[in-house]
C-alpha cells in the first residue's frame, strides 16, 4: 500500500468535512453495514457509499477489509469497472454526530413548504392510466430519528426534527435528481438519517466512498430493446422469445455507452395483424420458460406476451440471475399462470422502475404497457435520473 493510502487510515477527516463533500443524498439501497445513495459531490451526479464497523464487535478481517475498500477500489481503473473518485474516513465521535445532526437540523428549518418548494413538480406524467400510476406523485411525511449518544440506536441528543419526503403511488425511494433542481420523483434524506440507517454511532469506524453511476447503460439497453420491440410491434411482429441471449451488443463509437443493443433470433416469430387483441396459438418452448407470460403457457401469444419477456429480461439484466432460478420448469409454469409466483424487486432497483417492470408483467395481458408507452417511461427516467 502506498504512504497516502497509509495516511488515509491514520489521519481521518472530522465527520462534518465528510459532510459538506456532498449533498442531496437520496437512497437506492442498503446492505447490513452499508448503504449506497445518490448524491451530488462537484456538481456532479454520483454515488455515494457509506459504510460502518465497530471494532469491538467487527471480525479483525471483515473490519480491516472496510478500511481498504476505498484505497483499493480508487485503484482499480477498466472500463468495465465502476471508478471512484473519492474516499475517505473517520471514527464517529458524540461530538461530531452532534455537530451533524445540528447542521442537518439547521437545513431544514425552514419547514416542509419550503422543502416542497425547491422540488421540480412540473413534469406530468403520460395520458395512458397505467403510467399515470407509475409516475404520479404525492407528499408523505416522515420523521427523522435521532442520534444516540451511546452507542448503536437512536435516542436522546437534539430534537428529532421533521423532514418530507416526495414519494411517487408506489412508495417511490427512486431518488435520481438533477442537481439543479431535483425533481418531485426524489427523496432526499439528510446526511445523519443515512448515518442512522447504517447504525453509525460512537466509537465506529465510518467509510465514505464517491463512486460513478453506471445506471445510464442499463436504462438505455432498455430502450434499445423497447425499440426494437416496438418497430416489430408496428409490423404486427410478435417476437415470441425474447431474452438475453437473443439481445445482441453492437460496438459503436457514436454511442456513450460503446455499443448498441440489437434484437436477434426471429425463428419463433409469428405475425399478426398488428392490433393488441390480435393472437396466434403456438406450442410452447420450454427452453425460454422463465421468461414467459401466462398464456404463453397456455398455447396463446399477444403482442403484450413480449411486454412480459421484456420485464423478465430487464430483471435478469440487473440480478445477473435466471428468473425463477432453482425451481422446475413445471413449477415455474404453474406458479406464473396462477399468480402465485412472481419475481421481486431486485436490491438497490430504483422502485420507479421496478413499478414499470411490475406494470409489464400484469398477470392479465389487456392490462400491459406497449413497448411505445415503455419507451416514453424509460426516456422520462434517464432524463430525470442521468441528466441525458
Amino acid at each position: 500500500m502506498q504512504q497516502t493510502e497509509l495516511a488515509y487510515l491514520a489521519s481521518p477527516q472530522r465527520l462534518l468535512e465528510m459532510r459538506s463533500q456532498v449533498c442531496h443524498l437520496q437512497l437506492l439501497g442498503r446492505g447490513g453495514q452499508a448503504v449506497v445513495l445518490r448524491g451530488v459531490w462537484q456538481l456532479a451526479e454520483v454515488a455515494v457509499k457509506l459504510a460502518v464497523a465497530n471494532p469491538a464487535t467487527t471480525p479483525a478481517s471483515a473490519f480491516t477489509k472496510l478500511l481498504l475498500e476505498g484505497p483499493l477500489s480508487k485503484r482499480l481503473r477498466a472500463p468495465n469497472v465502476v471508478e471512484t473518485y473519492c474516499y475517505s474516513c473517520t471514527r464517529l465521535t458524540l461530538e461530531d454526530l452532534q455537530a451533524c445532526h445540528a447542521a442537518d437540523d439547521n437545513k431544514t428549518a425552514a419547514g416542509p413548504a419550503d422543502v416542497a418548494s425547491c422540488l421540480d413538480t412540473s413534469d406530468t406524467s403520460d395520458d395512458n392510466p397505467i403510467l399515470n400510476s407509475i409516475l404520479g406523485q404525492q407528499m408523505q411525511p416522515l420523521s427523522r430519528p435521532s442520534i444516540s449518544g451511546a452507542g448503536a440506536g437512536g435516542h436522546g441528543v437534539g430534537p428529532p426534527g421533521a423532514m418530507y419526503w416526495l414519494r411517487g403511488s408506489f412508495d417511490s425511494l427512486d431518488g435520481f435528481g438533477n442537481p439543479s433542481g431535483l425533481r418531485s420523483s426524489a427523496s432526499v434524506i439528510p446526511y445523519s438519517d443515512a448515518l442512522s440507517l447504517v447504525g453509525g454511532a460512537p466509537g465506529c469506524f465510518l467509510t465514505q466512498i464517491v463512486m460513478e453511476v453506471a445506471l445510464f447503460a442499463y436504462i438505455r439497453t432498455l430502450y434499445d430493446i423497447a425499440a426494437g420491440m416496438s418497430y416489430l410491434h408496428s409490423n404486427g411482429v410478435i417476437h415470441g422469445d425474447l431474452k438475453p441471449g437473443n439481445v445482441l451488443l453492437r460496438s459503436s463509437r457514436a454511442d456513450p455507452r460503446g455499443y448498441q443493443a440489437k434484437l436477434s433470433d426471429f425463428g419463433l416469430a409469428h405475425c399478426t395483424g398488428g392490433n393488441d387483441n390480435d393472437f396466434t396459438t403456438t406450442q410452447a418452448d420450454w427452453s425460454s420458460h422463465p421468461y414467459m407470460a401466462p398464456e404463453h403457457f397456455d398455447g396463446c401469444l399477444f403482442l403484450s406476451s413480449d411486454v412480459w419477456s421484456f420485464a423478465a429480461t430487464a430483471h435478469h439484466m440487473w440480478t445477473g440471475r435466471l428468473p425463477h432460478a432453482g425451481l422446475h420448469p413445471l413449477q415455474v409454469c404453474a406458479g406464473v399462470c396462477d399468480g402465485s409466483l412472481r419475481l421481486e424487486a431486485p436490491p438497490g432497483m430504483p422502485p420507479q422502475l421496478w413499478r414499470l417492470l411490475q406494470a409489464c408483467m400484469a398477470q392479465q395481458w389487456r392490462r400491459r404497457p406497449t413497448f411505445p408507452q415503455i419507451r416514453r417511461a424509460l426516456a422520462r427516467m434517464e432524463a430525470k435520473w442521468c441528466g441525458k
